[in-house]
């Protein structure tokens, strides 16, 4: 299970450093793609092999024309990655783009249990902000917490 939350900062290559409890999570190799959060949150997505069989299954359970935008957003903007041999990972120009990762800039890695979060952490900081206990109060009555 991915959990946790890290900071590293991207270097000018476009590599992060994958921390060490996510290396063994995520294996040799690993999909990345764009990520949504509520509020407009903009992240990266990275999924174990696993993880994204069973992410592009669903979407591939949907009619044509209801998984066409699934598809256009998450598995037409993704890439398969892997670490190099300091343990980092590539993100490709697209993928920081979407995500405002600009620079050497500080990232945050946050496990989400069946993949990885990859913010900005100017981003992740304000999404972080929008929980506050009154909305998760709500939000877990919902869901019978």
């Amino acid at each position: 299970m991915l959990q946790g939350e890290y900071r590293h900062n991207i270097d000018d290559k476009g590599r992060l450093q994958i921390p060490a409890r996510f290396k063994e999570e995520l294996g040799e190799e690993f999909v990345l793609c764009r990520g949504v959060a509520r509020g407009n949150g903009r992240c990266l997505w990275a999924f174990t092999m696993e993880g994204w069989e069973s992410f592009t299954a669903k979407i591939g359970s949907m009619s044509f024309s209801d998984a066409q935008d699934f598809k256009r957003f998450f598995i037409n903007k993704s890439e398969l990655c892997g670490k190099d041999n300091q343990g980092r990972m590539l993100i490709p120009q697209f993928l920081r783009n979407h995500a405002g990762i600009e620079g050497k800039g500080v990232c945050v890695l946050a496990g989400s249990i069946t993949h990885l979060e990859i913010w900005s952490d100017a981003e992740y900081d304000r999404a972080q902000e929008e929980l506050t206990n009154e909305r998760m109060e709500q939000r877990m009555s919902e869901f019978h917490f």
